[in-house]
C-alpha cells in the first residue's frame, strides 16, 4: 500500500482507526450500563425520578453502542484476516478453546443490555433487579476487554499457543494483559464520567422539567470520574514508560520518528485539556452545561492519539534492517 505518512501505510492507518473505535466502544460498553445501574440504584434509595430518567437515556445509549461495538470488532477482524492471515489463522486455531466462552460472554452482554433498556419484565420487580442487570452487563464488557487484550498479548507469544489447548485460561497470564485491561477500565471510568456530564446537561435546557440542581449534581459526579480516571491513567502511563528504562525510550522514539513524537505531544495536550475541563466543572459546582461536550471531544482526542502512539510504539519495536542498509539500498536505487 502507498505510504501516507513516513513509516505508516493505508492499512496500518485503517487498522489503528478500527482499534481506536473498538477501544472507545468497549469503554462505552463498560461505562454506560454501570453508570445507568448506579443512577438506578440511587433513584430507588433516595427517591429521585430524574435519576431514573437519566438511567433510561444511558440504557438507550448502551443499546446504540452495541451496533458500534459489533461493527468495530468485525472490521478489525476482517482487516487482520486480509492483511495478516498467516499470523491470525494459526492464532485462532490455537485459541479455539477460548472462543466459545468469548462468544457466550458477548451474547450474554448484548442480552443484558437489551433487557436493561427494555421495560419488559421489570414492572412489579424490585429496582435492585434492574440495577444488578446493568452492573452485570458492565462487568461482562470488562471481561471481554480482558479477553481481547489477553488474546492480543498471546499473539506475540507463539510458544504459549500449545499451552492454551491444555488450559485455555493461561492467556490471562500474559504480563501486558493486566496492564492494558486496567487501561480499559480507567478509560471506561472517564467515558462514564462524560456520559454523566452529558446526561446532566439536559437539565439546563429551557424545556426540561428536570431541576437544575439535579443536572449540576450529575455534571459534578461525571467531572469527578473524568478527573480521577484521567489522572490515574496518566500515572499508569508514566509508570509503564518508566519501567521500560531510558534506553528503551530513546530507541523507541528514535525508531518511531516524527509521527510518534507528534502523537505523544497531541496525547499529552489532550489529556491536560481534559483534566482542565473536569477541574473547571468541579469549580463551578456542576453549573457548566457545555463541559460535557468539551469533555467528550477531548476524550475522543485522547483515545485517537493513544491509539496512534500505541501503533507507533509497536511499529518502532518491530525488528527491521539497520538504517545504514536502508541508506545504502536507497543510494544504489538513486544511481
Amino acid at each position: 500500500m502507498t505510504a501516507l505518512i513516513a513509516g505508516l501505510d493505508g492499512g496500518r492507518i485503517l487498522g489503528t482507526l478500527l482499534e481506536v473505535a473498538l477501544a472507545a466502544s468497549l469503554w462505552a460498553g463498560i461505562s454506560l450500563p454501570l453508570a445507568a445501574a448506579h443512577l438506578e440504584f440511587w433513584s430507588g434509595r433516595r427517591g429521585r425520578p430524574e435519576d431514573r430518567e437519566a438511567a433510561a437515556r444511558l440504557g438507550e445509549a448502551a443499546v446504540a453502542n452495541l451496533g458500534v461495538l459489533a461493527a468495530a470488532a468485525a472490521g478489525t477482524m476482517l482487516l487482520a484476516l486480509v492483511r495478516k492471515p498467516d499470523r491470525l489463522l494459526p492464532l485462532l486455531i490455537w485459541l479455539a478453546p477460548v472462543l466459545p466462552w468469548a462468544w457466550l460472554a458477548g451474547t450474554a452482554y448484548a442480552a443484558l443490555v437489551l433487557l436493561y433498556a427494555s421495560d419488559w419484565g421489570w414492572r412489579g420487580r424490585p429496582p435492585a433487579a434492574r440495577t444488578a442487570c446493568g452492573a452485570a452487563a458492565g462487568l461482562l464488557a470488562l471481561l471481554l476487554a480482558a479477553v481481547r487484550e489477553s488474546a492480543e498479548a498471546a499473539a506475540s507469544a507463539p510458544a504459549l499457543w500449545p499451552l492454551v489447548a491444555e488450559n485455555p485460561w493461561v492467556i490471562f497470564r500474559q504480563p501486558g494483559a493486566a496492564l492494558f485491561t486496567l487501561h480499559h477500565a480507567l478509560g471506561a471510568g472517564a467515558a462514564g464520567g462524560v456520559a454523566l456530564m452529558l446526561a446532566g446537561r439536559g437539565a439546563f435546557r429551557w424545556e426540561s422539567s428536570v431541576p437544575l440542581s439535579a443536572g449540576a449534581r450529575l455534571i459534578r459526579w461525571g467531572a469527578a470520574c473524568v478527573l480521577a480516571s484521567s489522572a490515574l491513567q496518566i500515572l499508569l502511563g508514566a509508570a509503564w514508560v518508566g519501567s521500560k528504562g531510558p534506553a528503551w525510550v530513546r530507541a523507541t522514539f528514535y525508531g518511531g520518528g516524527r509521527p510518534l513524537l507528534i502523537g505523544v505531544a497531541l496525547l499529552v495536550a489532550s489529556a491536560i485539556f481534559l483534566l482542565e475541563v473536569a477541574v473547571s466543572a468541579l469549580r463551578r459546582k456542576g453549573s457548566a452545561p457545555r463541559a460535557g461536550l468539551a469533555a467528550a471531544a477531548l476524550l475522543a482526542a485522547v483515545a485517537l492519539t493513544a491509539g496512534w502512539v500505541r501503533a507507533g510504539v509497536e511499529g518502532a519495536s518491530r525488528p527491521g534492517p539497520p538504517k545504514t542498509v536502508r541508506a545504502e539500498t536507497g543510494g544504489r536505487a538513486a544511481r
